[in-house]
């Protein structure tokens, strides 16, 4: 099997190792940091990748949009990915999930918690700062 990843090779190896125990299917890995849904579109019909493993939701949405994907009916899949974490066509799967921190100044913040809606309100007061979507720190 070929899986295209923008994924760290470490981070998912452990994965890629228990499923070739399990199937005896040996995985051949391809990594990139961009530029994957561009390289199966240009390799075609003749594409080697099985799999792309990508890292956010742009990604696949992207990798969709340029069709270079095809949904596939999964009773496993289906039952151990709820229903809010795939594409109602079976495009994609998600099976990973990052957190998204909001920290924020005891002396300057007096409230307990802060919504989305209120970081992204122009009339607010909150300040904040993201950092770039690579990454899995956010901060105000």
């Amino acid at each position: 099997m070929n899986v295209y990843t923008y994924r760290e090779h470490k981070l998912i190896q452990p994965m890629l190792d228990a499923f070739t125990k399990d199937t005896g299917i040996k995985v051949n890995v391809v990594s990139a940091s961009s530029g994957l849904e561009q390289r199966i579109k240009t390799e075609g019909a003749n594409s080697p990748a099985d799999v792309l493993l990508t890292v956010d939701i742009g990604r696949l949405e992207d990798a969709v949009q340029a069709g270079i994907t095809q949904p596939i009916k999964s009773t496993l899949l289906d039952k151990v990915v709820p229903s809010q974490y795939r594409d109602p066509e079976g495009h994609w799967y998600g099976i990973s999930m990052r957190a998204r921190v909001v920290y924020a100044s005891k002396d300057r913040v007096k409230q307990d918690a802060i919504t989305y809606e209120e970081l992204a309100d122009p009339n607010g007061r909150a300040r904040s700062a993201f950092a770039p979507a690579s990454t899995s720190i956010t901060t105000l």
